[in-house]
């Protein structure tokens, strides 16, 4: 998992030591394969659609980030795409030493992630950190360990082999330190509950890639074969968990943007009915109702409180002109109905007081639209 080089293909039909005895063995091994693939399209899909409110959370961004590049490891070795990076760079076989080195890099990218959030005078000694493991490894691949790369789960390896020790301890690290991560966000985002449980998705993919990554451990310590059935499993609540964590968040963002933009609707008609006490025509100002829609647009919160600014400023207007309706609107705007306990302007009573005067109008014969 996670740029591992552990994971040449599922660990329960393809690991030293492990056989399949009979054919629902190895159906559902070949299922679990199968889910991951589609978590690991899954994951892609949402990130993509969940991008733009990553890009805008910056109290998260790290996080994000960070669920990223463990989402890009787990594609990268998901065994279709490892073996066609193999024969594309002319390797043969899926799991080299390129491979283990990618999963270091993508640890020492976890770490740096989330030291800039909890540590952030330590960032640059992590870089330096993670920048030695690496070429600790790509040393170790080469001479004393040439033996060691590749598969753990594949090789014979001793109990004692510290190219191996290393991979595991970085990533046990890394993914661990990512739940700390994790569990600040989810204080950070407790206010918002539907968010808080994004993260606690988040949370448990980190774990379980910590997990992961601990059987491994486990495996080259103590050889206990039966343990790697447990990697699928592991692998699928792992992809599973930020696919679920994204789309959370993806509904949670959507559901804020339409009902930001019902706000919107709302406020642009009650500043064209305030607009109509002032002038009895508001077809002049097309021009700045467009301006405040594409302000929306751009940015939600920016668009809202530039049209707010503008039905203030109407209010002023028609508490001087000559309409009697747009002087008790201006009147009531600044008494309690108007107003919230605050003291300053409540627009959605503001629009309620407007709605009942216009609804007033068109029972006695008069002439306001809705």
């Amino acid at each position: 998992m996670l740029g591992r080089g552990v994971w040449t293909a599922n660990p329960w039909i393809r690991c030293s030591g492990w056989h399949l005895k009979d054919q629902v063995a190895y159906s559902l091994a070949m299922s679990l394969e199968a889910l991951t693939g589609l978590g690991v399209v899954a994951f892609w899909v949402v990130l993509l659609l969940r991008l733009p409110g990553v890009l805008r959370q910056r109290e998260f961004r790290n996080m994000y980030f960070a669920v990223v590049a463990l989402g890009l490891s787990v594609t990268l070795y998901y065994p279709p795409v490892a073996q066609y990076l193999a024969e594309l760079f002319g390797s043969p076989r899926p799991c080299n030493i390129g491979m283990n080195l990618w999963g270091i890099l993508t640890c020492g990218a976890v770490l740096i992630l989330v030291a800039r959030e909890l540590r952030p005078r330590a960032a640059k000694f992590v870089y330096l950190f993670s920048a030695a493991v690496m070429a600790l490894i790509a040393v170790l691949g080469q001479t004393a360990s040439s033996h060691s790369v590749g598969c753990a789960t594949n090789l014979d390896l001793p109990w004692w082999d510290p190219y191996w020790w290393v991979i595991c301890t970085m990533w046990i690290t890394a993914t661990a330190s990512g739940v700390v991560l994790c569990a600040k966000c989810i204080k950070i985002a407790s206010g918002i509950p539907i968010l808080a449980v994004s993260m606690v998705c988040f949370l448990v993919g980190f774990a379980s890639s910590a997990l992961f990554w601990s059987i491994i451990f486990a495996y080259l310590l103590f050889r206990p074969t039966e343990v790697l059935s447990l990697l699928p499993v592991v692998l699928s609540i792992h992809i599973w968990s930020y696919v679920l964590g994204l789309a959370i968040g993806l509904a949670w963002s959507v559901n804020e943007r339409w009902k930001a933009f019902g706000t919107m609707r709302r406020r642009m008609w009650l500043l064209k009915k305030l607009d109509t006490f002032a002038d009895g025509d508001n077809t002049g100002k097309q021009g700045t109702y467009r301006g405040l829609w594409r302000d929306f647009w751009q940015n939600q919160r920016l668009g809202l409180y530039r049209t707010e600014v503008q039905i203030l400023d109407a209010v002023s207007v028609i508490g001087d002109g000559e309409s009697a309706d747009g002087r008790r609107v201006a009147e009531l705007a600044h008494s309690p109905d108007g107003l919230a306990e605050s003291g300053q302007t409540d627009f959605d009573k503001l629009e309620r007081i407007v709605r009942a005067m216009n609804e007033e109008a068109k029972s006695n014969g008069s002439v306001q639209n809705r």
